[in-house]
């Protein structure tokens, strides 16, 4: 079984995590090896996908140039009249659908216009399949491939739909019965120009990973999306569509979603999402990480009805929400809520976020036990006008907003130069645990660095070990019916919270360049709370790494935000 430590694309550290979740009714088992196996990376209970990464046909076959169909419907002599395999001199003029181990498929020429190919047959983990374009020789094919059996890789493939409204690559079982679909691999191809008819919603996703046909507990499992390029599909101007990047649904697990661009989508760039009832089971055990996504008309990650979801390493920017088009309410880059069964035990992990005008994370609804660590969150400034005032914690352009019914513990993140900092507003059913977070200059100097309204959550929520700035005014605080306050002592005496804040100048190396490093004589230095068993219990992870995988702690204590003073 092959095992690779993916290559730092935009960290240092490659931190993949294995969630133990199952059925529709199971909860968290806290094993961190349930179900994924592999071997420890960077952190002890971290795998690596187990197949569609590190296979090529060089190191599979032994050659580059290896295949057992060679296709070229451009070529003159091209045909498949007495023609099975093809040849470079006499190349087959149509894609074979009916595969066996050991199977590569070259594709040349094109492009290959129809509606879908049905590639059925499993390679086996010794002789994968290969469906392919050549890196120097990309085929266009406007068709759907839906990828059923297991070890497939197809790769180098563009797939350019012209406007027709169809998904590019379906990872799925048949509406006829269950399909044993699993170690599927898409990895550098584009995906793109999809769209529908005015008016239309599509509900479509360019990658879709599923087993919604299957009440029988059959999953999709272990499917590596890697290093595509997913695009300007959909147009939401006049009507909301709803067409994602890469929709995971209903009894898929195991899926890893890893250093692909997705942009300009007209829903989400990733929505991992239920919409059945048991038996069907959440998709579970989804890793979404090192990617950009940036200037979709929704979301760049959506999610709702899953276990177990992992986000980590991303960048996520430029999301306008109400100035782009009809999506109404958007403008946000991750979304955590319900709408067909709630989202439970995501960690969201040292991804970088700004340019959003409503909110850079929100955890809304039932969600429950949400965990947002070590994020830097900067710049979301909302353009336009709102029904709140500056000064409400409604008005959008926050870096974390949380209204659920459920625990979201927010900790080490840094949070700046956006309206407001962290914000928990309605609702009596949620709480939150605010510690180590950076918190400072707020665009307007009008928002909550840290704001509870609710006096109910406030009474079941902690925060400590914070540091607060505004360098061209007071902070502010409001913690349940209590506040503002602009001084700790007075915040400490009437809430018995914040008894290890700060108030002070971080001295960061330079936040006007996003250099949020801090330098020597920090405040932050050493006056954090040790977070290192904080996702101990729900994912088997010891967090001893800070952002830029340095380990954790540098000096006799944490340090306050997501970095580590290097001295």
């Amino acid at each position: 079984m092959n095992h690779r430590a993916l290559p730092p694309l935009l960290l240092t550290a490659a931190l993949l995590i294995t969630l133990g979740c199952g059925d529709a009714e199971e909860t968290w088992s806290g094993d961190p090896q349930a179900g994924g196996g592999g071997q420890g990376l960077p952190l002890d209970g971290i795998p690596s996908p187990t197949f569609g990464v590190e296979e090529t046909v060089e190191n599979t076959y032994g050659s580059a140039d290896y295949f057992t169909y060679y296709v070229d419907n451009a070529h003159l002599s091209a045909t498949d009249e007495d023609n099975l395999y093809g040849t470079p001199d006499t190349p087959r003029l149509t894609i074979p659908e009916d595969l066996v181990p050991g199977d590569v498929v070259e594709i040349h020429g094109g492009p290959y216009v129809g509606d879908e190919l049905d590639l059925r047959g499993s390679g086996t983990e010794a002789e994968p399949i290969f469906i392919r374009g050549t890196p120097d020789e990309i085929p266009v094919v406007t068709m759907t491939f839906r990828l059923r059996g297991g070890y497939q890789i197809i790769e180098n493939i563009d797939c350019d739909l012209g406007g027709e409204a169809k998904p590019c690559f379906s990872v799925s079982g048949n509406p006829d019965g269950v399909d044993q679909v699993h170690h599927v691999a898409i990895r550098d191809c584009e995906a793109h120009n999809y769209n529908s008819d005015l008016g239309a919603t599509g509900n479509s996703s360019m990658i879709a990973v599923s087993n919604a046909h299957s009440d029988s507990g059959e999953y999709v499992h272990d499917i590596v999306i890697y290093r595509n390029h997913i695009h300007d599909n959909g147009d939401a101007t006049e009507a909301e569509r709803d067409i994602h990047g890469v929709g995971v649904a209903a009894n898929a697990r195991d899926v890893w979603i890893l250093e692909n661009h997705l942009h300009h989508n007209s829903g989400d760039s990733v929505q991992v999402q239920y919409y059945r009832e048991p038996p069907y089971n959440y998709p579970s055990r989804i890793y979404i990480g090192r990617n950009e996504m940036h200037d979709d008309q929704e979301n760049a990650i959506d999610l709702k009805g899953c276990r177990g979801v992992f986000i980590y390493q991303n960048q996520l920017h430029s999301y306008a929400g109400l100035s782009q088009g009809v999506a109404q309410g958007y403008g946000t880059a991750i979304v955590i809520h319900e709408a067909d069964g709630h989202a439970e035990d995501v960690l969201v992990w040292n991804n970088e976020i700004w340019g959003c005008t409503s909110t850079g994370i929100t955890a809304s609804h039932s969600a429950d036990e949400i965990y947002l660590i070590g994020n830097i969150i900067h710049d979301n400034i909302f353009v336009g006008s709102d029904e709140h005032d500056p000064d409400s914690p409604w008005y959008p352009g926050a870096g974390i907003r949380v209204r659920n019914e459920g625990r979201t513990t927010i900790a080490g993140n840094l949070l700046w130069g956006s309206h407001q900092g962290i914000i928990s507003v309605g609702g009596d059913g949620h709480s939150i645990v605010a510690s180590n977070n950076l918190i400072g200059d707020l665009a307007t100097g009008e928002g909550y660095h840290l704001c509870v309204e609710s006096e109910a959550v406030a009474q079941g929520s902690e925060m400590d070990h914070n540091l607060m700035f505004q360098s061209d005014g007071a902070i502010a605080v409001r913690w349940g019916s209590g506040g503002p306050f602009s001084d700790l002592v007075e915040l400490t005496a009437a809430t018995g919270q914040c008894a290890n804040c700060l108030v002070a100048d971080p001295l960061l190396v330079d936040a006007g360049s996003l250099d949020f490093h801090p330098t020597t004589g920090s405040p932050s230095i050493d006056a954090g709370a040790d977070l290192s068993q904080v996702t101990e219990d729900r994912f088997g992870l010891t967090l001893d790494q800070d952002y830029d995988g340095q380990p954790r702690p540098a000096g006799t204590a944490w340090d306050i935000g997501p970095y580590e003073w290097g001295g």
